[in-house]
């Protein structure tokens, strides 16, 4: 995640007061603009079923009542994919979830 001056910006996952690190959550949204999160999980997170692991899933709703656009990936899935097909990859997921939303 970058800020529009290029600069890394971590999603806060542990506050700490003493912390100056700008943080997701602190970047300000405006003209109707929607920020997108890309979730990256690790095959260990999925069950058997291909289903979120409990913890995992509660990341994601937490993300998501805090006002986030959020969209999740398989590693194991992204990792399969030939370079020249992931942004398509991340198109037709982009648009899954576009439609979803209309």
């Amino acid at each position: 995640m970058f800020d529009r001056q290029d600069n890394a910006v971590p999603i806060n996952r542990v506050w700490d007061v003493r912390n100056q690190t700008r943080f997701v959550e602190d970047i300000e949204m405006s003209n109707g603009n929607r920020m997108i999160l890309w979730k990256i999980f690790r095959p260990q997170a999925y069950t058997a079923e291909s289903k979120l692991r409990a913890v995992d899933q509660m990341e994601l709703r937490t993300l998501k009542k805090m006002g986030y656009f959020l969209i999740d990936v398989d590693l194991a899935t992204w990792n399969r994919l030939a370079e020249s097909d992931r942004i398509t990859f991340l198109k037709m997921k982009l648009g899954f979830y576009v439609v979803r939303l209309h």
